[in-house]
């Protein structure tokens, strides 16, 4: 959203919401009783830290988690971070903050999405023909896309059906 918003587009947000952007409420002095001694004037006061909201945009909460979670459970680890891990090792940098960076960079350098080259080709098969079309990808999934009949055809096949348990009963 920051990045969006940054980008022109008009984004409806707060910038309070954005990380290091904290409220800090005035401290109440109270007596032995609990009642309220002095008010301050001022009641609450914002702070808003760029640094801090500058690591969260190049991860480094989330690099926190990740060592945290490496110096745990592997198991935990590899489940949820295997894909980092070969993104780090073919970026070759050592932590998530540089290779933010360097997608950054890379954006910036050429920031024109290059569409891949699409099969020409269709992946889909047909394994049965209408109405109960049953159709097969390239990867071997099957799956079923059920059309309407007709009445006049549902009806023939209801008085076949018919006629078929008729001739067994005789």
């Amino acid at each position: 959203m920051k990045g969006a918003s940054d980008g022109g587009l008009h984004v409806p947000h707060n910038e309070k919401r954005f990380p290091g952007f904290h409220v800090i409420k005035a401290e109440v002095v109270t007596n032995k009783r609990g009642k309220k001694v002095e008010a301050d004037d001022a009641g609450k006061k914002t702070e808003y830290k760029p640094e801090e909201h500058k690591a969260h945009i190049l991860g480094a909460h989330v690099q926190t988690y990740y060592d945290l979670l490496k110096k745990g459970d592997a198991n935990i680890f590899k489940r949820q971070f295997s894909n980092w891990e070969k993104a780090l090792t073919a970026a070759k940098v050592k932590n998530l903050q540089e290779l933010y960076t360097k997608a950054h960079v890379a954006i910036r350098a050429n920031p024109t999405k290059v569409k891949k080259a699409g099969n020409a080709k269709p992946t889909r098969t047909t394994v049965t023909a209408k109405p109960s079309l049953v159709q097969q990808d390239s990867k071997g999934r099957k799956w079923l896309r059920q059309l309407k009949t007709s009445s006049k055809a549902k009806k023939e096949r209801i008085a076949n059906f018919i006629s078929k348990v008729k001739a067994s009963l005789k």
